[in-house]
């Protein structure tokens, strides 16, 4: 398998990778394609720091334009309609809605119970590339909403149990979520031009030549 892909992408032309790295794309076959084309490096040692290094959401309207990235995640993936906050200044949040989680498969209510999740988790990336960002590309990582994808409504609980950890520590739980999960991996890495371990590889490598 790792010899076929490798000898496709020799004539894939600069115009069709860009089409297979976008973030709209997605299946197992592809991803597997993209996974090819990342560069393998171990992960950085610099220091790391979450507010420092990456700050937090920031608010860029939305509706109601009270609502900061996180909240515009939760109002967009929720299956009805929220209910937020009454606003204090300018910024409000969702405290009601209902999510489907894709790690679990299973139903939240209460915003309290939700996690707006970066699928490739901030830690991860600082040590996969971002450190060498400019701070304002790693805000833009923060809340970039151009991706559908690269911020998940999950529940607190599962995001938890994943923490800073790649594919070769944590996967979810739910099976009919871990294809779309290596994929979206793959996708974000791709996209952002992040590095991946050895380990990492062969847990994702593995992962979906098990997809359809």
């Amino acid at each position: 398998m790792k010899k076929n892909i490798a000898s496709l992408l020799a004539f894939i032309t600069p115009a069709a990778l860009m089409m297979l790295t976008s973030p709209a794309s997605g299946n197992g076959y592809t991803a597997l394609l993209q996974l090819e084309s990342l560069q393998v490096s171990a992960e950085a040692t610099v220091p790391y720091d979450r507010q420092r290094d990456f700050g937090g959401w920031t608010t860029r309207g939305g509706e109601p334009i009270c609502l900061d990235v996180r909240g515009q995640v939760l109002a967009a993936e929720s299956i009805t309609s929220v209910m937020t906050s009454i606003p204090i200044g300018s910024h409000c949040r969702v405290t009601i809605g209902l999510w489907n989680d894709p790690y679990t498969g299973t139903q939240v209510y209460n915003a309290d119970e939700i996690d707006v999740d970066h699928v490739v988790p901030l830690k991860e990336a600082w040590q996969s590339g971002a450190w060498r960002w400019s701070q304002s590309a790693r805000r833009a990582y923060v809340n970039d909403l151009t991706n559908p994808d690269h911020l998940l409504a999950v529940s607190a609980r599962a995001n938890r149990s994943k923490g800073d950890r790649d594919p070769a520590g944590w996967l979810p739980p739910n099976p009919s979520f871990l294809c779309r999960y290596l994929e979206i991996w793959v996708q974000v890495k791709t996209w952002w031009k992040l590095t991946a371990d050895q380990t990492e590889i062969d847990a994702l490598r593995n992962g979906l030549q098990n997809c359809p």
